[in-house]
């Protein structure tokens, strides 16, 4: 047994929290890909049986505490935190803590949830606080506060970023239309519409939101996202390929319902947006770790690249710029609350800036970063996503939320 350790502000105060978990994965329940092929006809008869109150039963959805209701009716500094929980992060692992003070918030990361072996470099945990961050200014300023980002260089004591309250002539409550998406902010899993372009305009507004030190690229042509499909593909294979990342993977997978309610965090069944059928399926009879992954390579080749009408790629000019990466998070956070008011889906694809992590780590050829300058010229890729119009609406992801006392 470990302790997930919790640290959260509740009406003006913290609270530790801390549940106990058993990370062994109970092998004996899953099913062998044999028979997950064959759950599917099991699955659908169910469909006669129980009909909706099927899906009732494991629908990865935030009900129990939904982030809408609480964002409605928090306030001050408590909304403040809220919205950064409610921030995309890498396989939802909300790698944060706060520290909340009468004149700012300090923003850091949390060593116990990272990727491990698939992020080595923390790079994805940089980006993901910086949603955070996007998310914490902006719902300040529809708080009527004005604030004042401070970069903390390097791991220091798990610093990472410090956002002072500054005094304001701002009313009280100021209209914040990026502020209000925040509750409506989803990255979402599913298909887009292949044949339904992105207004070019739309994408040079999102682009606006990258800043100093960053530039985006935008891969719209066949050709660009033949080539990034490639790309993705074949470091889909070579992720399977090396279990250290898979292990590390897996460990936010949450394809029960137990294990996902107790700890609110990771890709659940209703994360990955499947088809009802599916979705219902693996709710009630989870696949094996190698049947996932094929699932996996799957959808990626099929779904995540194959119905993306366009891809983005946030490049930073130096590597490994710890500042850059939290400033890619920042865009990337005001980004899809952007393309959220568009009606646009988001979803980051980072299957080779993860192997290329790998190997940089590792000291092995970089095969995938001379790929990856390919397609986005000299600098260092920190984020790939797609971006379309979704076929199928994503459900809210499950949530650490502040606590109230």
């Amino acid at each position: 047994m470990y302790k997930l350790e919790q640290k959260l502000y509740c009406n003006g105060r913290w609270k530790d929290g801390a549940e106990s978990v058993s990370p062994e994965r109970e092998e004996k329940a899953m099913l062998s890909r044999r028979q997950f092929v064959t759950a599917g006809t099991v699955g659908l008869g169910t469909l006669a049986v129980g009909g909706v109150a099927g899906v009732a039963a494991w629908d990865g959805s935030t009900r129990p505490r939904d982030p809408a209701g609480a964002w409605a009716e928090s306030s001050g500094v408590n909304r403040i935190l809220l919205a950064a929980t409610l921030a995309a992060s890498s396989h939802n692992t909300q790698p944060w803590r706060f520290r909340a003070t009468p004149d700012a918030i300090e923003l850091l990361g949390d060593a116990k949830r990272t990727m491990g072996a698939a992020d080595p470099r923390l790079r994805e945990m940089h980006v993901s606080l910086g949603c955070a961050l996007a998310n914490m200014e902006l719902a300040a300023a529809g708080e009527g506060m004005a604030t004042r980002f401070e970069f903390v260089p390097g791991p220091r004591n798990g610093h990472h970023a410090r956002l002072a309250l500054l005094p304001s002539e701002k009313p009280a409550r100021a209209p914040e239309p990026l502020a209000e998406a925040i509750p409506h902010r989803r990255t979402n899993r599913g298909p887009y519409a292949a044949k339904q372009a992105v207004p070019l305009e739309l994408l040079g507004k999102l682009g606006e939101f990258v800043g100093e030190g960053l530039r985006v690229v935008w891969l719209t042509t066949p050709e660009q996202r033949a080539a990034f499909t490639r790309l993705t593909v074949d470091a889909t294979a070579a992720h399977v390929a090396d279990a250290t990342m898979q292990r590390d993977s897996h460990r936010w997978y949450r394809m029960r319902r137990t294990d996902a309610e107790q700890r609110r965090d990771g890709i659940t069944v209703g994360g990955a947006n499947l088809a009802f059928p599916a979705s219902l399926v693996l709710g009630l009879m989870p696949p094996t770790p190698d049947s996932f992954d094929e699932g996996w390579a799957k959808a990626t080749e099929e779904t995540h690249c194959g119905t993306a009408p366009a891809f983005g790629l946030i490049v930073a000019e130096r590597g490994g710029d710890h500042r850059a990466w939290l400033e890619t998070g920042r865009a990337y956070g005001r980004m899809q609350l952007s393309a959220t008011i568009a009606g646009i889906a988001t979803h980051p694809l980072s299957q080779a800036l993860a192997v290329r992590d790998r190997e940089v780590s590792a000291g092995t050829p970089d095969a995938f970063a001379s790929g990856l300058e390919k397609l986005a010229g000299p600098g260092e890729v920190v984020l790939a996503f797609r971006l379309g119009y979704p076929e199928r609406e994503q459900q809210p992801s499950l949530r650490r939320v502040p606590m109230s006392a």
